[in-house]
């Protein structure tokens, strides 16, 4: 006799093979979208900090903003997408160095900013403390300040106190 169609014997519970790439992707889609986003405001944010008419304000949210991504990934690819907005005209200026090359100009602009990605990701932690994380965002700070870093990391947020605190000295 033939299983009721409700019956367990009569269920396939293996999805299509169409339905598992769909859900594959979805699945790497909702992984990519927290460091996507991420990457794209920092990369709104060293943009907008500086160049000519810029405001570098705007740069003294970066450590803040690290050491609450929610992730290390994230906290990455918002530094990485940070100095990547900072330093949107380096793959024209080294493509001049290197024989108008813009694939090695657009290598060292990654190199770059995958660097400065590292050293600020140091600033975040899963700890609940805030001194904790305050202590994270310090140590990336410093680090960001020491070579070799700091010569991978213009428009460093220090810089950015400069101009919220004009006259001190900065």
């Amino acid at each position: 006799p033939a299983a009721a169609p409700d019956s367990p014997c009569s269920r396939n519970d293996e999805p299509h093979p169409h339905q598992m790439k769909k859900i594959q992707l979805a699945e790497l889609a909702r992984r990519f979208q927290g460091p996507v986003l991420a990457a794209a405001a920092g990369a709104a944010i060293g943009y907008l900090s500086w160049g000519e008419g810029r405001t570098p304000i705007l740069a003294a949210l970066l450590p803040v903003a690290v050491g609450i991504s929610g992730s290390r990934a994230r906290a990455f690819a918002l530094s990485m997408g940070y100095v990547l907005g900072t330093m949107r005209g380096l793959p024209a200026f080294a493509a001049a160095w290197f024989d108008n090359s813009l694939i090695i100009g657009s290598m060292l602009w990654l190199l770059v900013g995958l660097i400065a990605g590292a050293a600020w990701s140091l600033a975040w932690t899963a700890a609940e403390v805030p001194w904790r994380k305050a202590l994270a965002v310090a140590v990336a700070w410093v680090v960001t300040l020491l070579p070799p870093v700091a010569a991978s990391s213009p428009g460093h947020a220090v810089v950015a106190w400069g101009y919220i605190t004009p006259g001190w000295g900065w």
